[in-house]
């Protein structure tokens, strides 16, 4: 089937005339366009050959087309070979989004199956594009100006950290028998549970803090920081966290205690470190 489309749309010969996807032939509508139009946009031709394949456009954020034997398998041409289709349809929905997109475009990109505001697209987008970050750099401790191929992972990975806590809060109040009138914005066991896939240390502040320290440690050969300033690293104070540990050592879970001093070596303050408490 895949080779029956590259034929269509290097003028070869027609599509088959099949309808839906897979060993069926191409969707009418991507018949349609290849038959009466030939794209000259690489993205949009490769957009026409995707579509045909899997009957929509939800293309993966890092998603290319494949180059070499694993293209000639499925009837890629090599001029679209590595081609950034991910990308390409992400930039697409932004341009709509913005209005700057004419109707013409617009009924293409539909007829190919285009889904211009879907929350679980967006999801999977962020979630590819951390899953790439993530792959190069060994963690999801991303600063927020990170990006991965384009994608603003940092500051998608904020916004998940941010409705992974207002989950906590409102799990947090049904377990105390408390009213939560609308879960909305918070963000679903589900997905948390496929960024603890990624990287255990993702969710909240306090395990990002841990994780780069233990990175400093392990990574860069360095010493554990006691002191604020001495090392800043993802616009994270290293010493003043520690610090912060060690004088708030009793408000630490039972676990928390467990991995500070047996990952990292702090150790709770002393009565002669604690600040004396102010007199009036």
């Amino acid at each position: 089937m895949r080779g029956s489309v590259q034929k269509g749309v290097q003028g070869q010969e027609e599509p088959g005339q099949g309808s839906g996807s897979g060993s069926g032939g191409a969707s009418a509508p991507a018949r349609k366009l290849l038959k009466f139009s030939t794209p000259r946009d690489p993205g949009q031709l490769a957009a026409v050959i995707f579509a045909c394949e899997h009957g929509d456009l939800k293309v993966p954020f890092t998603y290319r087309v494949p180059k070499g034997e694993e293209a000639k398998g499925v009837g890629w041409p090599a001029t679209l070979a590595n081609s950034p289709l991910g990308q390409w349809t992400a930039d697409n929905r932004r341009f709509y989004a913005r209005g700057d997109m004419d109707e013409d475009r617009i009924a293409q990109l539909e007829k190919l199956g285009m889904v211009w505001s879907h929350f679980d697209v967006a999801w999977e987008e962020g979630l590819a594009a951390a899953r790439g970050w993530a792959e190069t750099n060994g963690h999801l401790l991303t600063p927020l100006d990170a990006t991965h191929q384009g994608y603003r992972v940092g500051t998608w990975l904020r916004n998940a950290r941010a409705a992974a806590r207002k989950a906590a809060e409102f799990e947090q109040r049904q377990a105390e028998g408390l009213p939560v009138e609308s879960w909305a914005g918070a963000l679903s066991a589900e997905r948390r549970e496929q960024l603890e896939d990624i990287d255990p240390s993702w969710p909240v502040e306090w395990q990002r803090a841990f994780r780069l320290i233990q990175l400093h440690i392990e990574e860069a050969g360095g010493t554990l920081p006691t002191e604020p300033g001495t090392v800043t690293h993802q616009g994270e104070d290293l010493g003043r966290w520690v610090r912060a540990q060690r004088l708030g050592w009793d408000k630490l879970t039972t676990v928390q205690q467990w991995m500070c001093e047996q990952v990292l070596g702090i150790t709770p303050a002393t009565e002669e470190e604690k600040p004396k408490p102010l007199r009036t």
